[in-house]
């Protein structure tokens, strides 16, 4: 089959990201320092938003705790899945300000409308009425909709829809699994 695509000449186009930067909030629980793990919504955003990074459908993974403990439990869990320590970055969280407004901060100072949040769907409702109070509106994030678009796109336009389809099996593989089934990924913009 790649032999077809041999004689094109028009170049590769790079394949775009589904959304650039998702922000995780680094959650735990535990009686003490030493036996502080994630919570367990936090260990399956962070596990989704690993796997979009590593499938290259998101580029930077944002994580946000209010403990430095919080960070590097987030930090090691997605080295474990493989993310590359390039691809996060960690804000720690002042519990003077709350979570919304540092989002929100954060995105102001990155002059950027591609960040979005993925959340559980017990902690969604919670996450998104703190956002809108501060001034941020949510767009739900339809990865079927918005792959499938793109691979119909760059069968159009170039022969990377190989990359593409090796995406979509990836997703396909992690819903089958229910993983995508129990987070929710939207968009936040400023209003």
């Amino acid at each position: 089959m790649l032999e077809r695509f041999n004689g094109l000449q028009s170049p590769e186009e790079p394949v775009k990201h589904l959304i650039h930067t998702l922000v995780v909030l680094g959650n735990t629980q535990g009686a003490n320092i030493q036996d502080l793990a994630l919570d367990h919504p936090t260990r399956i955003a962070t596990l989704a938003a690993g796997l979009l990074v590593t499938a290259g459908l998101a580029k930077m993974i944002a994580v946000f705790s209010s403990s430095p403990q919080g960070t590097n439990l987030v930090k090691k869990y997605l080295n474990d899945i493989d993310v590359t320590a390039d691809s996060i970055s960690n804000k720690y969280i002042d519990n003077e300000i709350n979570e919304a407004l540092q989002i929100k901060k954060f995105i102001k100072e990155h002059g950027t409308n591609d960040i979005g949040i993925i959340t559980t769907h017990g902690s969604e409702n919670k996450m998104k009425h703190a956002l809108e109070s501060v001034g941020l509106k949510l767009k739900p994030v339809s990865l079927e909709e918005e792959v499938g678009e793109r691979i119909a796109n760059s069968a159009r336009s170039s022969h990377q829809i190989i990359a593409e389809i090796l995406k979509e099996s990836l997703l396909s593989l992690v819903r089958f699994q229910k993983m995508l089934d129990e987070v929710k990924i939207s968009r936040i913009s400023l209003n």
